[in-house]
């Protein structure tokens, strides 16, 4: 209990030194600005509230004015609305403009903005008070001819010790909020998964459920961050890289989410394609490395509009998958409809409804970010309502998807059968599987049948159970003949140790449960004919040997066709392997 008590302590101190010295340098900025007249640089921007205050610790050399000893440089800190600011941005090159600005108390400058005048020399401390609300663009201007060097430390506060603006003082509460909500949507999909569907769960859900923590984990940074910055006026390193991480798993985790879901894993196909499974990792390993690299290094073009690509990519991706996933879900159904099934209710039906509102939510996703882009340019001074609109947007996208894949009874996600999962029958109560299958090719859907094995062996009749032996010589005796039972009898087919053609067929279960092995076997006639019109010169035709094999009400045949030492097999309506 000591040393856990000498850890807490040691834990207190090192917060304590985070947090001590905040009201000294909050933020600092150099500006070396070269000047032909006037020049402004930017450094900041913050909403006051009446009363607030910004405090300015500046150190100013003046460098490369030798030629202008006659016109000295003027350096002034101003704080002006953002439409001033630029105004003045435009015409400051001009000399006599510049300096007739700070001259005259009645100039726009100085009747709109705050001015600071720096003294060569320093530091010196210099505070304004802000009597009214207002945002303001701060920035350094600069009058005359040469180059200044401007060093300053500077405190920008609302009244009761707040260092967030007025545009950014609601994130630490909106962010709070979004984490209540997010953690009692992760509590009851949570709930959904373990306690109601336990026995039908996926492992498509159980990833999705990693979606709400994700979610949870960015909002609790989220909230961190603007409370450390309300309260010390700056943010630590390793709180600023904990946001950049969660934000960046945050989105790799939503958009791997709708690939798997687009793809139609566990949906309409137990397995994904290697190449399809390729692209999804890429993507999202591409989409971590690239938002890392935009928002923790100096490649801001670069890797913005790698960023931008990659995001457009990924949609383009995750609309055509849904798109190729809602067209062979109308072919399921057409196919339904043609046996005299009825869709309603079969699990075609089911995920032919899931793709559409999928493809619905995702259109009207794209729409909103791109009309909420538009309309947060026109709104700088409120930056937290763009924070609101943004995660209410993933908000709702992640709710509906979730909805829309939710769990249920019955279970339209029952892949047991493979790909006829989305039949609302065993596919052997069809009748005539051959025929469904074919029809299914006809209609263009990729469907995977267990070819059947063809190859040639010598059979024997054996004399008892796992006994092969043969006749004296090497052969097979006359009486030595392959048995065929069925329900008429027993027939003996002679084939006396001749070499054979077997084809051994899928394992059939049909509805009782009840296991078929099914094989057919064709001997291999050694004749030789001349053909009709010949010279009689023993030419080798061809030699057709045919076996049909019945079961229940269909029938499968099996030629077989010999010509010189090459033999071919086919089996009508399926691909020879």
């Amino acid at each position: 209990m000591r040393g856990k008590a000498s850890r807490a302590w040691l834990f207190a101190a090192v917060l304590a030194c985070l947090v001590a010295g905040t009201d000294a340098i909050v933020s600092s900025v150099s500006q070396r600005i070269y000047a032909r007249g006037g020049d402004a640089r930017r450094f900041d921007r913050f909403g006051f509230k009446a009363g607030g205050t910004a405090q300015f610790t500046t150190t100013f050399t003046e460098a490369n004015n030798n030629n202008y000893d006659e016109a000295p440089l003027d350096v002034y800190i101003i704080g002006c609305p953002d439409t001033v600011m630029t105004d003045f941005q435009l015409k400051a090159g001009g000399a006599s403009f510049c300096v007739s600005q700070f001259l005259y108390s009645n100039s726009t400058v100085r009747s709109h903005c705050e001015v600071v005048e720096v003294e060569p020399g320093g530091p010196r401390v210099q505070t304004v008070t802000v009597q009214r609300r207002k945002m303001i663009e701060w920035a350094v201007a600069v009058c005359g001819e040469g180059t200044a060097l401007v060093h300053m430390d500077y405190v920008l506060m609302n009244p009761g010790g707040e260092h967030l603006d007025f545009g950014h003082e609601q994130l630490p509460d909106l962010y709070l909020a979004f984490l209540i909500v997010w953690t009692a949507l992760c509590a009851w999909q949570m709930f959904q998964f373990g306690v109601i569907h336990a026995a039908t769960i996926t492992t498509l859900h159980k990833m999705m459920l990693s979606v709400p923590l994700f979610k949870m984990v960015a909002c609790a940074i989220g909230m961190l961050k603007w409370e450390t910055v309300s309260r010390i006026g700056y943010l630590p390193d390793w709180i600023g890289k904990a946001g950049v991480f969660a934000d960046c798993f945050n989105n790799a985790a939503t958009f791997g989410a709708l690939l798997l879901i687009a793809r139609g894993w566990l949906i309409t196909r137990r397995h994904i394609p290697i190449s399809e499974f390729q692209s999804t990792v890429t993507s999202v390993v591409l989409l971590i490395v690239l938002t890392l690299t935009y928002k923790l290094y100096d490649l801001d073009n670069l890797s913005f509009f790698a960023l931008a690509i990659l995001y457009m990519t990924i949609l383009a991706l995750i609309l055509s998958s849904v798109a190729r996933n809602i067209r062979e879900l109308k072919m399921q159904i057409m196919i339904l409809r043609q046996a005299d099934i009825e869709p309603e209710g079969t699990p075609a039906h089911e995920k032919a409804v899931m793709y559409r509102r999928l493809q619905l939510i995702l259109f009207s996703f794209i729409c909103t970010k791109i009309f909420l882009e538009m309309v947060l340019l026109f709104l700088r001074d409120y930056p937290w309502v763009g924070h609101l609109a943004n995660v209410l947007v993933d908000m709702i996208l992640c709710a509906s998807v979730s909805y829309t894949f939710r769990l249920r009874q019955p279970n339209p996600f029952n892949t047991d059968q493979g790909e006829f999962s989305w039949l609302p029958v065993d596919p052997s109560e069809l009748g005539n599987l051959e025929a469904v299958a074919g029809r299914m090719a006809q209609l263009g859907i990729q469907i995977e049948l267990p070819p059947p094995k063809i190859y040639e062996a010598r059979v024997f009749k054996a004399s008892a159970p796992g006994d092969d032996r043969t006749s004296s010589g090497g052969g097979t005796g006359e009486s030595q003949a392959l048995c065929r039972h069925d329900n008429e009898g027993c027939v003996e087919i002679p084939v006396r140790g001749r070499l054979a053609v077997v084809v051994e067929n899928p394992p059939y279960v049909d509805a009782d449960g009840v296991l078929t092995e099914s094989i057919s076997m064709a001997a291999k006639e050694d004749t030789r004919v001349t053909p009709s019109g010949g010279d009689g010169d023993g030419t080798d035709a061809p030699v057709v040997a045919s076996v049909v094999e019945a079961r229940g009400s269909r029938e499968m045949e099996m030629v077989v066709v010999e010509q010189g030492p090459r033999v071919s097999t086919d089996l009508p309506g399926r691909p020879m392997r």
